[in-house]
């Protein structure tokens, strides 16, 4: 991750803390770091043309490694620290109707 958010939880500051929770702390902050460095790949690429398109594959994937971890990377503090990470490859892909605010209720 290029830079903290204003609410990133990674006190070493090194980037690898996406804000997850409980007992598999570690893996799934890892497992997060590995889908912000894929979805940066994928949007480099062009993968993505539509805001929601990229918010749904995020979700997608945010609530499988929720699901094998229990991390509460569903929560707000990452799903934001994610898309904060995200942003600079956003912007560059310029996706059509990318509304930040979607991340937000699920």
């Amino acid at each position: 991750m290029p830079q903290p958010s204003p609410i990133h939880r990674d006190p070493t500051q090194d980037g690898d803390d996406y804000g997850c929770v409980g007992r598999r702390t570690r893996k799934a902050n890892v497992a997060v770091s590995r889908l912000v460095r894929q979805v940066q790949r994928d949007l480099n690429a062009g993968d993505f043309v539509e805001g929601g398109e990229l918010v749904e594959h995020v979700r997608f994937h945010l609530e499988q490694i929720d699901q094998k971890y229990q991390c509460g990377c569903c929560d707000t503090v990452v799903k934001e620290n994610v898309f904060h990470a995200l942003m600079a490859a956003i912007r560059k892909a310029d996706l059509v109707n990318f509304n930040r605010m979607e991340i937000y209720g699920w």
